[in-house]
């Protein structure tokens, strides 16, 4: 994990701008297909789910349903891929916090779970479509880029990221690596 702090905190630090927000999402990043924003395993949506509802302690919790939409940031600004010899690897985004709905007849519903936290919002969303499976994502947010230091987001960000990586491996380690910064 040590390895990719450094380049983490000055992604961090170079994104630190009013209207930023930073998000951590799990998936799979191969050289054919790119990333792959999901969590391809129902177990570990369920695991992961489990674990966020099991704790009492949240900020807030909510959970909402869109229909036939799915929201995407207006702009991307700088991106990253973090690899990891785990269940997922990680594409970071600096993108703005401003929102589109953008419409998507494929998607019937989406439901919604989001766990607040002091810097971090996590995101838990389950894709049913109006043909084929049902698809997970997680999204972790980081909330608070003012007046924390970088270098303490990038490291709670990432043992945050390392917990669902232990409930998804049954408590295994893992091993992180900067794969490819976009710009």
């Amino acid at each position: 994990m040590s390895d990719i702090l450094p380049d983490l905190t000055n992604f961090i630090k170079d994104n630190n701008k009013k209207g930023v927000c930073i998000k951590f999402t799990l998936g799979k990043y191969t050289k054919g297909f790119g990333f792959e924003a999901k969590l391809f395993n129902e177990s570990n949506y369920k695991k992961i789910k489990s674990s966020l509802d099991s704790y009492k302690e949240w900020k807030e919790t909510y959970e909402e349903v869109h229909m036939y939409t799915d929201e995407h940031p207006s702009k991307i600004l700088n991106s990253m891929i973090i690899t990891n010899k785990g269940p997922y690897d990680i594409f970071v985004t600096a993108e703005s916090e401003d929102k589109l709905d953008i419409p998507d007849s494929n998607i019937k519903e989406i439901n919604v779970y989001t766990y607040v936290w002091r810097r971090h919002n996590f995101v838990l969303k389950n894709y049913s479509y109006t043909i084929g499976k049902q698809v997970q994502k997680l999204d972790i947010y980081i909330t608070d880029i003012y007046g924390t230091h970088a270098e303490y987001l990038a490291h709670s960000s990432i043992l945050k990221i390392n917990d669902f990586m232990k409930i998804c491996r049954n408590g295994e380690s893992d091993e992180y690596l900067v794969l490819e910064k976009l710009q």
